[in-house]
């Protein structure tokens, strides 16, 4: 009862003072208005000079290069490192950057291609294992693509296949069909591994743009005692069977994601700081 002996005070009180606080009501919201339109304004310079930088750009520069290394290669290594860098990529940069290419490199094996399998450090030709993401588009191929998985058992010796870029292979006097054992430098649950040719790759453009980090010049450039052979199997092959057999084989990952550039707003500068 005592809140309703009230009420008609409060009526009174409020038709005595809305002519003062109609200005102000009116006020805040001038003012409200105001801030919006300078956001606004203020936003639209920063666009406009992103969008002429962006245009007097180099349209790869915007691209993204990701690298990290992982300490093995088997399954339960592999995916959850590749799925949660990828993931996080496209978080960030949400419908701004789409993975173009993707190479995954093993640590270096040692290749005696006289088949001595005596190894010398100083003189012993190397060769590592890539997945290549893409690979019909990046890589021609004389013969065929390889198998995944374990191909053959010979002597408790495992035989994987591989394709190898033309120009090391010819470097070593190998062709397709041939079989070469690589021997890990450490020491592992396994001390080798068979490799069989099946087909010799070159790249389609070996000037492209997507060439030219050194994780993808293994690839391309010319053959040397450090990286003499490298060849492509299947990711099955790299992570279920080398992983596996190789437990203390590292793992190099490379990927490019190509940049929208007609998404990238200034606002997206401050959410990627």
């Amino acid at each position: 009862m005592g809140m309703l002996r009230l009420l008609p005070l409060v009526l009174r009180r409020l038709r005595t003072y809305a002519p003062l606080l109609l200005p102000v009501l009116l006020g805040s919201m001038v003012a409200a208005a105001t801030m919006a339109s300078i956001v606004i304004y203020t936003q639209a310079p920063r666009d406009l000079g992103l969008q002429h930088a962006i245009t007097n750009a180099d349209e790869r520069s915007l691209d993204l290069d990701v690298f990290f290394r992982t300490s093995g290669i088997e399954r339960d290594v592999y995916d959850p490192a590749t799925q949660r860098v990828h993931s996080r990529v496209l978080s960030a940069f949400d419908q701004l950057a789409e993975r173009e290419v993707r190479n995954v490199r093993s640590s270096t094996f040692l290749v005696p291609v006289d088949g001595s399998g005596v190894i010398d450090l100083e003189t012993t030709p190397r060769a590592t294992f890539h997945v290549l993401e893409s690979t019909d588009e990046l890589l021609t191929i004389e013969g065929r693509m390889p198998e995944p998985g374990i191909v053959e058992m010979t002597d408790g010796i495992a035989t994987v296949e591989a394709a190898a870029l033309r120009q090391g292979a010819e470097f070593l006097g190998l062709s397709i069909g041939d079989t070469v054992t690589f021997f890990p430098y450490w020491e592992d649950l396994t001390d080798q591994v068979n490799v069989r040719l099946t087909g010799l790759v070159t790249p389609v453009d070996p000037d492209a743009y997507y060439w030219d980090v050194p994780a993808m010049q293994r690839i391309v450039r010319e053959p040397t005692l450090l990286n003499t052979l490298p060849v492509i199997v299947t990711e099955s092959t790299l992570v279920d069977t080398i992983g596996v057999m190789f437990r203390k084989a590292d793992g190099s990952f490379y990927s490019r994601y190509l940049t929208n550039a007609d998404e990238i707003r200034a606002a997206d500068s401050e959410r990627f700081s």
